[in-house]
């Protein structure tokens, strides 16, 4: 790859007129015109996150004319942002750019074979396969792990020949990402091998939710055992996959794992619920009909985001139900209308909202990703911001507060920041959550986390509930927040770090992209987003980039990106 598109500015008759000017130009060119093409590359390295769509979306109709130029700016060497627009075309022109893609991959550096491998999984042309198969090798682990997410997108009997071979490695991160991709395909390894890599640390996770589409008599069996597993996550993994065993093979084929799910329940009420999903049926009362629910699902979505999924409706039935007696309304069907027209409609909804969602959460939650976050990013943070001396943190979808408390205990306990204007925003939807943590009061259970111990300093004992003192207090405050409403007073401006785990995973895809556009906006060029660790920026948008930590990966907003409008 010559690399020459990496050192091409933006045309200067782009560089003067103002945004607008700039966007209506670029509507206008042809990219088969030789000027019109040039004009239209240059913008890729636009300022403007709007003229660089609008030259994204004439540069795809070029076809494969333009993928080898285009291929050139996935290079390492120009911004984040122009090799996203790259990246952008590139998969919008779709199969006629393989050929390009591919000669990238095979023959390109580090940075641009992993670029190439991501821009083939998002086109999803079989093609792809056997090129990206053969990555599986690759020298780089990035390129290595790229390839097998790409896999997952191109399907196929090739792409799943070949993730199961990569199974079959002794590469952890490779192996991750094959049973990754692999689930995306909804296919399940041999199970003796499927059992091996549940037994594993690295892999336990998701070969346990890939067990959910194992036939084998085994695989209930190993389930039901992962219950009594010390983690959460893992007995969290182990849930879902006996919810799809029941979904494929009826609640007969649960039997081996009754007694291990009550068992289950009785010890952690938090699961209480996806306990239920397994094996329980709907609660007594009025029923829940299929038009109901839709009706209710798509209500409540539309108010925050979050979306039950159709193999819940058990769930909305039990959580709404009790709301039908305290609203004295006979059915469903009535709640549905009440939550249209009545005057108490929106409070309603949040009700409905935070009894359909689960606030799990405790100090010093994902210990890896906050060893990260201390040990890498705030000494970047300190460093960046030290003529400043101003650093925010928002956690959103706070929950009970123990995440905003946790990052508040990391910044004094780091030193890196002695009088500097810190100040760590927790915002969630539910009222009653966020009374709970303005009233900063805690039982053991939140401190079950492993790492959890070494927080205890900051807290004060008393009356069997421990209490954050004061001087974390203060670094803290609370507000009530939509996600879904992007000028939300409550949520801060110019963020640094922004907190957002295990919460995407309650919307839709639309929804999704909505939340993430409000954080590009709330960020300030070059903060950070970290998200939970089974969630992904994949196939949602190319808008951050991701950085590889040493214990960690998060993206980040790439130095002076604009605010998406």
């Amino acid at each position: 790859m010559s690399g020459a598109a990496e050192t091409r500015d933006p045309e200067p008759g782009l560089a003067d007129p103002g945004e607008e000017v700039r966007y209506r130009l670029l509507r206008r060119l042809d990219p088969g015109d030789a000027a019109g093409r040039t004009m239209l590359l240059g913008a890729l390295g636009d300022p403007s996150w709007r003229v660089r769509a609008a030259a994204v979306g004439r540069l795809s109709l070029g076809g494969a004319a333009l993928a080898q130029e285009l291929v050139d700016f996935l290079a390492p060497g120009g911004t984040a942002g122009r090799r996203n627009a790259a990246a952008g075309a590139l998969a919008r022109i779709g199969p006629p750019a393989v050929p390009a893609l591919v000669r990238a991959l095979e023959s390109g550096g580090a940075e641009l074979r992993t670029g190439a491998a991501e821009v083939l999984g998002h086109v999803g042309d079989p093609a792809a396969a056997g090129p990206l198969a053969a990555r599986l090798a690759d020298a780089d682990p990035n390129v290595r792990a790229a390839a097998a997410g790409a896999l997952g997108g191109v399907r196929g009997p090739v792409a799943a020949a070949a993730l199961h071979g990569a199974l079959a490695g002794s590469e952890p991160g490779l192996r991750l990402a094959a049973l990754e991709a692999l689930a995306h395909l909804g296919q399940a390894p041999p199970f003796p091998r499927l059992a091996a890599l549940a037994a594993e640390g690295a892999t336990r996770r998701p070969a346990l939710r890939l067990l959910g589409l194992c036939d084998e008599p085994g695989a209930v069996a190993l389930l039901a055992e992962a219950l009594g597993d010390r983690s959460r996550s893992v007995r969290e993994a182990a849930l879902t996959a006996l919810a799809a065993q029941r979904k494929r093979n009826g609640r007969a084929a649960l039997a081996p794992a009754g007694a291990a799910v009550r068992a289950a329940a009785a010890a952690d009420p938090v699961l209480a619920d996806r306990c239920a999903e397994v094996l329980e049926g709907l609660g007594e009362g009025p029923a829940l009909g299929p038009v109901e629910f839709r009706q209710l699902r798509d209500r409540i979505e539309e108010h925050c985001g979050v979306r039950v999924r159709d193999e819940l409706s058990y769930l909305m039935e039990r959580r709404l139900g009790p709301r039908l007696g305290a609203l004295g309304l006979p059915d469903f069907a009535a709640y549905h209308r009440h939550l249209r027209l009545a005057p108490d409609r929106r409070e309603e909804l949040d009700t409905a909202a935070e009894l359909l969602t689960t606030h799990e959460t405790y100090f010093f939650r994902e210990p890896r990703q906050l060893r990260a976050f201390s040990e890498e990013i705030l000494p970047r943070l300190a460093r960046e911001n030290g003529r400043a001396r101003r650093l925010r943190v928002w956690s959103a979808g706070c929950s009970t507060g123990e995440e905003p408390y946790t990052i508040a205990i990391l910044l004094l306990r780091s030193g890196l920041f002695p009088d500097w204007d810190l100040e760590v925003t927790g915002t969630d939807l539910a009222r009653r959550v966020l009374a709970v943590a303005e009233a900063g009061r805690y039982g053991e259970r939140a401190f079950r986390g492993p790492d959890a111990e070494e927080l205890r300093p900051w807290f004060e004992a008393g009356d069997g509930k421990w209490s954050v003192r004061e001087e974390v207090r203060r670094r803290v405050r609370f507000a009530r927040s939509n996600l879904l409403d992007r000028d939300a007073e409550a949520a801060p401006e110019r963020v640094d770090v922004l907190f957002c785990r295990n919460v995407l995973i309650y919307f839709d895809l639309e929804a999704r992209r909505r939340v993430l556009r409000t954080f590009h906006r709330r960020l300030r060029p070059g903060g950070f987003l970290l998200l939970g660790h089974s969630e992904s920026l994949m196939n949602l948008t190319a808008d951050f980039e991701l950085v590889h930590l040493r214990q960690d990966l998060v993206y980040r907003k790439p130095a002076g990106a604009e605010a998406l409008p």
